[in-house]
């Protein structure tokens, strides 16, 4: 039964990466046709940046707890609160992260179908 729900998880989030590739296609095609470039070279571009924000991500998500402003503002919780509030903030970094670089991926790989 386990191993049933993974394999839907899993089936489920290529899903949602393959979509979000394919909009992010169509939307580099639309701007193709726009700026008269090739279509080919906006979207390893488009790769690029997609794997950037991921990137971005985790730098401002493991750099957000060390800040003094928002360190300050934690007082009016609980310590256990605290703690896990930043690890879930950088665990959801790193997520996001790994869902972006596998955008990127499709988006590179699908530049070899063109």
């Amino acid at each position: 039964m386990k191993s049933k729900s993974v394999i839907r998880g899993l089936t489920r989030y290529v899903i949602r990466v393959i979509i979000t590739a394919i909009i992010i296609m169509a939307l580099t095609f639309i701007l193709s046709n726009i700026l008269d470039k090739e279509f080919k070279v906006l979207l390893e571009y488009a790769a690029l940046i997609v794997i950037s924000i991921g990137g971005f991500s985790v730098i401002g998500g493991r750099s957000l707890p060390s800040n003094y402003v928002y360190n300050r503002s934690k007082p009016t919780r609980r310590t256990i609160e605290i703690g896990k509030s930043d690890m879930d903030l950088i665990n959801e970094s790193y997520r996001f992260l790994i869902f972006m670089v596998l955008v990127g991926v499709v988006l590179l790989v699908s530049i070899l179908a063109f």
